[in-house]
């Protein structure tokens, strides 16, 4: 079983619970963005003065800063707790596999490809592990980039050319580190 033929598999076992998942990343990385925007918005609110007429913008803002946050909160941990469903369900496939391959084997097989009672435990504790978690991470890759892009951008637009000396100086520093 070659490593494409195993990705393979792994897609089409849990590719759908895969692209669900990566929904609820979405929705989570966007509502990441809705605290900071908002306080920035209450700020300009409370920096124009408050008068009673404009009391209900106040809380509609308020209000919508506290959803947000419930609602981040509840999809991250829906994310999480599914992503780990999605790896012990691998992890379990993948043990399954292994040791019915290991026990269908005779004995001389075995001796043959050189696989000893510790490679075979190897491959259940650790490389097993390493391709589940692999696959419960695999939307990192791209939500960390757009979050950069995200957050590089709403700072650029509050405070532009502070935010470009800083770029500059990091940009500096990392020949140095």
């Amino acid at each position: 079983l070659g490593v494409p033929a195993l990705v393979r598999a792994i897609i089409r076992c849990y590719g759908v619970s895969i692209a669900k998942v990566g929904l609820l990343k979405v929705l989570t990385t966007a509502l990441s963005f809705v605290g900071p925007v908002l306080l920035g918005l209450i700020v300009k609110y409370l920096e124009n003065g408050v008068t009673q007429s404009d009391l209900p913008t106040g809380i509609l803002l308020i209000a919508l800063l506290g959803g947000s946050s419930v609602l981040s909160a509840l999809l991250s941990t829906n994310y999480n707790i599914r992503t780990a469903v999605i790896k012990n369900n691998m992890q379990g496939a993948l043990i399954r596999v292994i040791f019915s391959r290991c026990l269908s084997l005779p004995i001389v097989a075995k001796m043959d490809i050189f696989l000893s009672d510790s490679q075979v435990n190897n491959l259940v504790q650790v490389d097993i592990d390493q391709v589940s978690n692999c696959f419960k991470s695999i939307h990192d890759l791209w939500a960390l980039p757009v979050q950069i892009v995200v957050a590089c951008v709403l700072l650029y637009l509050n405070i532009q050319v502070a935010f470009l000396a800083r770029v500059v100086v990091i940009v500096i520093m990392i020949p140095l580190n």
